[in-house]
Order: structure tokens, then sequence, then C-alpha cells
């Protein structure tokens, strides 16, 4: 059996590809490794990350490693691996160029000395691209077993779709952000103690094995995250979330699914808080609800687009300053509820909420959810869910909600045009088994 592993770097657009990712992976229960890591100097220098990055993975597992590149999906079931007998296999475009977004690595010997001399010589030709120092390496040494794996298994989507359905795709969004890589580098504090500080997904820095002097600088200068060695820059000019005050222990918490374009003031009838996934918040705004409004933006990639007209908006700390000078704005930090930049902002806003005493959550328009399984958004969002993986990814959305969240209760309502459809958490637990039965067929 093989582990799939893959890596992104800090603080860049491709943080955003990593839940999709293991959602695919977890989709076919295949086992996977995902790993940050510290971004270089530009993309090119970011692609050189990759054979020191599988040579520590061939180290770390005694499994054979398939690795994939952090915007690769898989699509279909992976056996063909578990039989080919190689020490690597790679796809050659046209029976020309390698490609190395997909590699299969056994755990061998040969393998490890393979790797080491492609770090070595990525070492040397740092500026060129990996997969080219990957292909001479490979071609220099006539003893290892290469294995041109079929194109379906690194199936780029849309200059290969001639190949018909991908086993592994791969959606090519370095097209997109290798500018932004290099653009939108913000570098960590200066260097202390002549050593550079790391950045991690939620923006704070940390030093391995720092010293207690070390410490006391950062102290000094830094706010400290409690009981951590880690500090985050005195930045922030909005209030954190934990000032929020509520009078209930009950809210709804409103989705993009498509039932959306039917909610009205009738989905409504309970006077208690309103909080709104993302750019939901602009329908809710057009209802001139008296409700309490919230919007809960995590995502960093929809920059200023979930501002309420008149409601109160909680931004993550990744996402902050694209609201700089605003009002009514709090901020929140990933890790302080346990969850990660990438985290589905549904539970965030569960996780928040919960800490400020809500018990139960009526859950609005997440149509994915029940029984019909819808997976679109809402004609009023503007854009489909495949803009950031399959639409599929939702499925499993309701499991992780009420699995996380044990202690929570829930209700998820559809607004149709006639009426409300209402499930509860038995109904819906009950819609889920059901769900995964027939899915697992």
């Amino acid at each position: 059996m093989f582990k799939i592993v893959a890596f992104y770097t800090e603080n860049t657009p491709y943080e955003e590809h990593v839940e999709p990712f293991i959602e695919a992976c977890e989709a076919f229960d295949l086992p996977y490794y995902v790993e940050p890591v510290e971004r270089a100097e530009n993309w090119v220098a970011n692609c050189g990350l990759k054979p020191q990055f599988l040579a520590r993975c061939l180290e770390a597992f005694d499994e054979d490693i398939l690795y994939l590149d952090i915007d690769a999906r898989v699509r279909q079931p992976l056996d063909y691996f578990n039989s080919l007998d190689c020490d690597i296999g790679v796809h050659y475009l046209n029976g020309k160029e390698l490609l190395s977004g997909t590699i299969l690595l056994r755990n061998t010997q040969k393998t490890r000395e393979i790797v080491n001399s492609w770090c070595r010589e990525q070492k040397k030709k740092y500026s060129v691209w990996d997969q080219r120092v990957l292909q001479s390496v490979l071609a220099q040494d006539k003893s290892v077993k290469v294995v041109d794996i079929p194109g379906t298994y690194t199936q780029i989507f849309d200059t290969m779709k001639g190949l018909g359905k991908p086993h592994i795709e791969h959606l090519q969004a370095s097209r997109k952000l290798k500018s932004k890589v290099s653009a939108s580098y913000v570098p960590p504090p200066d260097i202390i103690e002549k050593r550079r500080a790391r950045v991690g997904l939620d923006g704070s820095f940390f030093f391995p094995r720092p010293t207690k002097s070390l410490e006391a600088k950062m102290d000094a200068k830094y706010m400290r995250i409690p009981g951590e060695a880690r500090w985050r820059p005195h930045e922030t000019e909005f209030p954190d979330v934990s000032n929020v005050k509520l009078d209930s222990n009950e809210i709804y918490i409103v989705g993009k699914g498509p039932s959306l374009d039917h909610a009205c003031k009738e989905t409504f009838p309970l006077d208690i808080p309103i909080v709104c996934v993302n750019e939901s918040i602009h329908k809710i705004d057009s209802l001139g609800l008296p409700h309490r409004i919230f919007a809960i933006q995590q995502d960093a990639g929809l920059k200023s687009g979930c501002y309420p007209i008149s409601g109160e908006l909680i931004v993550s700390r990744q996402a902050q300053h694209h609201y700089a000078g605003r009002d009514r704005v709090y901020v929140y930090f990933t890790d302080k509820y346990k969850l990660r930049v990438t985290s589905l902002t549904v539970l965030c806003a569960i996780r928040i909420f919960e800490t400020l005493d809500v018990k139960m959550f009526n859950l609005v328009s997440f149509d994915a959810a029940v029984a019909d399984k819808k997976t679109a958004y809402a004609n009023c969002i503007g854009y489909s869910p495949t803009a950031k993986g399959p639409a599929d990814r939702f499925l499993n959305h309701c499991t992780r909600i009420i699995r996380e969240n044990p202690d929570s209760d829930f209700t998820w309502l559809l607004p149709r045009e006639e009426d409300t459809l209402v499930f509860d958490k038995t109904q819906q637990s009950q819609s889920i088994v059901a769900y995964n039965q027939s899915y697992s067929q």
C-alpha cells in the first residue's frame, strides 16, 4: 500500500487547496500526509522544495509514496499503483516531457538514492523547474526502473481532457498563482539571535527550540499565544470576537445552497441572531429583517466581499486586512478554536458561537446536508462552487458538523417557494446513514 503525500507553501493562496485535496483523498479512504512549508523567493524556487520534501517522506514513512501536487484531486480509485512494478512511476507527456505532479516512489534504497541525487542537482540548479531536473537525473541513471504511467493519473484538467475520465486531475493552480506567491510575500519578524522566525498558517510566528532569552525578546515585542512558544504582532485594529455579547443560546446559520434563493422573512420566525456564511449575507441583507445579523468570512480570497449593510462582520485574522478602517468588525484566530485557516467557514461559526454559549444551531440553506443532496450554490451567490473544486465535496459536511460538534444540537432548514422543510438532528443522522450506505454500494 502507498501513502499520498503533498506539501503547500504557507501564507500563499495554495492554502485554499488543502481542504479539497484532503476531502478527495478521504472520499476514497486513501491515507495521506500534507505538510506546510515555508515559501521560497519565487514560484520556481518553491517547486525546488519538492525533492527535499520527498526525501523527508521516504525517511519518515515505511510505505511507498505517491506524491501529488496540492491542487490535484483524486477522482477514481488508485489500485493501479499497488501492483506497478517499478522504482519510480511518472508520466511523460507525449512520451517526451516528464510531469512531476504525480510521482510514485517505491520506498527502496534505489529510490532514495535517486531522490537524494535529485536534491543535490536541484540545489545546483535552483532556478530550473523541478521536473526538468528530475528528468535529467533519471536519464543519467540507467539502473533505476522507471514506468511511464498512464496520462489519466497525471491529467491536466484542460489540455489533457481528451484522455477521458481522470483518475487524478491536476487543476493547474500555478497558472493563476505564480505571481501572487511572490508578490504577496510578507516577511516574518527580524532575525533574532541570528535565527529567523518561521511563519505559521494563521500568521503567527515561532522559532524551533527557542532559548529563554529569545522568548523574552519576543514577549517584549510581540503578543504571545497563551501556553505556546508562538507570537503574533499587535497589529489588529478590530476587537476579538469574544467581545460579542449575545442574549440567546440559539442562532440561525445561513449557507449558500440553492434554497437560499427562496429565503424570505417567513424563513426566520424566531427572534434570534442570524449568522451568514460569506456572500449569503447579501441575500439576507435584502430581506430587511429585524434580527441581529452577522456575516462570517474565513477565506481571504473573498477579499472585502462579505461586508454587511448594517450588521456585524466576523472575519478571520488572515482576511481582516481587507476591511481596514471599517466599523462593526470583529476578528477571530483559527488556532484559538483548534481549527485551521482552511477549515470550513460553518465550522468556524459553530466553534465561535459555542464559546458564546450557543447550544442550538438552525442551519439554513445547507442543501447538500439533507436528503436531496443538492451541491450547487444559489443563483444569488453569482458563481459556481466548482470554482474551488468538485461540488460533491459538500456531501460530507453534514457528517463532519455533527461529528465534530457532539455537544450542540442542529436543525436543518430548506426554504422553498411554498414553505420551509425542516430536518432535526435525528432525522438528519438517519439520512446520513442512508446516504453512506448507498454511496458505498
